[in-house]
């Protein structure tokens, strides 16, 4: 059982606003919860601007209960004839985050015409933000971690989009596996990792996984993994259905072939994989219970 609800931000005076500022819309309370939303404005180099779009419950003491969040943020285009569409972005989380406790969820938009008064992104030095929630009481199971390596040759004969997978791991009844592949950016090539489940395997089950995968010397017995950031989502994504996502970090080829960094022996290369894996348990009754 869940609840709905929308917050609706005005914030003013931006032409005025320092980078790098939060600032915070009013408490809205969804699913007995005060939610906000948190807007932090940075310029580029290039002169693009990159706003920073949180869902925030923070004020909540969660103590231990666990909600799965959904929700659409929306930066509105205030001028119809612009022509210019708004920009939505969709997500589902848990919070509190069980793996790293985080009590925040954001987005990063990326505009190069924010206080063009043609652009209709901002009117009368107002932005419209908006963010639909759907928040969800749930319960989560014990955590189950993995950790194995995946070996695989031919690196440096790495076709691009080609891809490579590990052996299957099956944690809770589902069957899982990190896969890599080469992907060109701009004029450099890089290696993507991604953790996807059989999705015959989940019927009609939610599991909340975290992973990282990192790329490790041959002769290290007992890599480090403690500074590599957790890459985690809800599988299968409540939003679009997919599970499999990519690692949020890209690792360089040349980095991969420098022979200092001892990655890649015999055109062979190792990844170490961690993850952990927690299913969601409905709760059939009152959200706020």
């Amino acid at each position: 059982m869940s609840d709905s609800g929308i917050i609706v931000f005005k914030l003013k005076g931006v032409s005025q606003l320092v980078p790098g500022k939060l600032y915070y819309s009013k408490p809205e309370d969804i699913g007995r919860i005060p939610w906000r939303l948190c807007v932090k404005i940075n310029k580029a180099p290039d002169n693009s601007n990159t706003v920073r779009i949180n869902t925030n419950g923070a004020l909540h003491n969660f103590e231990d209960k666990s909600y799965l969040v959904k929700f659409k943020a929306k930066l509105v285009n205030q001028l119809k004839e612009s022509g210019i569409a708004d920009i939505v972005e969709q997500a589902a989380k848990i919070f509190p985050d069980p793996i790293n406790g985080y009590k925040v969820f954001g987005t990063e938009l990326i505009i190069y015409s924010l206080l063009d008064p043609k652009s209709g992104w901002v009117v009368d030095d107002t932005m419209l933000i908006t963010c639909e929630l759907d928040v969800e009481r749930v319960r989560l199971s014990d955590t189950i971690e993995r950790e194995f390596n995946f070996p695989f040759s031919g690196v440096n004969r790495m076709p691009l989009g080609r891809g490579y997978f590990s052996e299957l791991v099956t944690v809770m009844g589902i069957r899982w596996q990190l896969g890599a592949q080469a992907k060109m950016v701009g004029e450099e090539k890089y290696l993507r990792r991604f953790f996807q489940g059989v999705k015959a395997d989940f019927k009609g089950r939610r599991f909340y996984v975290a992973y990282k995968a990192e790329p490790v010397s041959p002769s290290e017995s007992n890599p480090d993994l403690r500074e590599v950031p957790w890459t985690c989502r809800i599988y299968p994504d409540p939003m679009d259905g997919a599970v499999c996502t990519s690692s949020r970090t890209l690792i360089k080829f040349s980095d991969l072939a420098n022979p200092a960094n001892d990655l890649v022996v015999n055109d062979t290369m190792f990844i170490r994989c961690k993850f952990s894996v927690i299913e969601i348990i409905e709760i059939r009754d009152d959200v706020g219970s």
